[in-house]
């Protein structure tokens, strides 16, 4: 959800919980950090529904308290819409979302990644159209590449090559 004043768009808890499981996979693949993914947060700290209307802020702090972890990850999706028409032509699908890695003693975001792109056609684009495999790509797709770009640049649990 969304803690601005901007209209809200509706998004497909579908969408929501297929980049939320990408970005839980892109960190559960660096062995320095623990994630602990929504499916166990949920079965370890069941909140109330007064807990959803709460802001962001508020709710990274109760999960946090509630776990006693370092870090509280949280997002929004904000856009996901489908293609529509064929690889070869199409009315672009879109995709946008926020990630966002919240202090839970404070409630303080630390680091924050965001993406939205909706695919441009090749004569405007010719570098991210070929990007993607030189055709329109799915939602799914785009959402894939999306989680890919801004994972790439959280940087906790990374390793850090030495120096040569």
């Amino acid at each position: 959800r969304s803690d601005s004043p901007q209209e809200r768009y509706s998004v497909s808890d579908t969408a929501a919980q297929f980049i939320t499981a990408r970005v839980v996979s892109a960190l559960a693949s660096r062995s320095t950090i623990r994630v602990i993914g929504p499916r166990e947060v949920a079965a370890l700290v069941p909140l109330e529904e007064e807990h959803f209307h709460i802001s962001l802020k508020a709710l990274a702090q109760e999960v946090g308290d509630r776990l006693k972890v370092d870090g509280v990850l949280m997002g929004l999706v904000r856009t996901y819409r489908e293609r529509e028409g064929s690889r070869l032509g199409a009315k672009p699908a879109a995709v946008g979302f926020e990630v966002f890695l919240v202090n839970p003693a404070d409630g303080i975001v630390l680091w924050k990644g965001e993406f939205f792109e909706e695919q441009k056609p090749l004569n405007q684009d010719v570098v991210g159209f070929f990007e993607k495999s030189g055709g329109f790509v799915t939602a799914k797709e785009l959402a894939e590449l999306g989680v890919k770009k801004v994972m790439g640049t959280f940087p906790v649990g990374k390793t850090i090559s030495p120096v040569r």
